[in-house]
């Protein structure tokens, strides 16, 4: 069974996933995409350091575990913020299935970790 701190965190995340496009649009209003990315990569950056340096772990890569850095974080970082950052810009309606897709998201966590329980 699903606890009441993960089901809370679920929710979290839900709630944080569904808003983060329609304010991504909005605030592409205002900024140019690249500022709008860097801004919010930095103060994400900043919030993780911060977040767990204050719980004593180790936040740089050592060894071997650089190369994994490297080949999972250049395809993300150049391909879905750049897919992102054109699709929302240049495609009015990108907002609404992306809108629905934390809920759809949700109901299948819920649904998985549910039954996996029984």
């Amino acid at each position: 069974m699903i606890s009441r701190k993960q089901l809370l965190t679920l929710a979290m995340l839900t709630l944080m996933w569904g808003i983060n496009w329609p304010m991504m649009k909005f605030s592409l209003r205002e900024l140019s995409p690249l500022y709008f990315r860097a801004l919010t990569m930095t103060a994400g950056s900043l919030f993780l350091y911060s977040w767990y340096r204050a719980q004593g772990l180790r936040m740089l890569p050592q060894g071997a575990e650089w190369r994994s850095v490297i080949s999972l974080g250049i395809p993300n970082m150049l391909g879905w913020h750049t897919v992102s950052i054109l699709g929302v810009r240049n495609w009015p309606r990108a907002v609404r299935p992306s809108w629905a897709s934390p809920c759809r998201s949700g109901r299948c966590c819920w649904a998985r970790f549910s039954w996996a329980s029984i």
